[in-house]
């Protein structure tokens, strides 16, 4: 990608289902649904620049490995349905994760989070609703059943994780 691109506007790449890999290292912000729909994306490679990635950016795309070096937002849905997400790497910059952007990331086993107070918007990060997959528990929330078998806390003070976010 050229490197004076700064700011990837929203729907910009949406539905381009042929997009296999791209290199995001000048950009500062993705908007809402810039990369929805890229159902063959697997490779993003996002530079030390970018700060703020919009509401379903990366939705329904093959992502498997995700390394965020300096993002600040996540804006909700961001990674929603990425079925092939095995792996996040959130930066210590992070700031604010907003709900559900790790829904429907079934295969999702390991992520790494700053340790940061009220970084969570909402306690429902890895929120979903789907029948097969998810449980109910007493507050009516549905929360997903994926394959999380390894959080990292990184950098920070203290923190409470919200008792609800997986």
């Amino acid at each position: 990608m050229h490197d004076r691109v700064r700011i990837i506007e929203k729907e910009a790449f949406d539905g381009c289902v042929q997009l296999k890999s791209i290199k995001l290292l000048d950009v500062r912000v993705i908007k809402d649904y810039a990369f929805g729909g890229t159902m063959q994306l697997h490779g993003v490679e996002f530079g030390e620049e970018l700060h703020t990635i919009g509401h379903m950016a990366f939705a329904h795309s093959s992502l498997e490995y995700v390394k965020l070096p300096k993002v600040r937002v996540l804006n909700s849905s961001a990674f929603y349905a990425c079925e092939k997400l095995v792996k996040v790497d959130l930066s210590e910059d992070l700031e604010t994760i907003h709900p559900l952007v790790f829904a429907r990331c079934p295969h999702l086993e390991r992520i790494s989070l700053p340790l940061r107070p009220n970084i969570f918007q909402d306690h429902s990060v890895f929120n979903v609703y789907d029948d097969e997959l998810d449980l109910l528990d007493n507050d009516n929330w549905i929360y997903n059943r994926h394959a999380l078998s390894r959080v990292d806390l990184v950098g920070g003070s203290t923190a409470q994780l919200p008792r609800y976010i997986w």
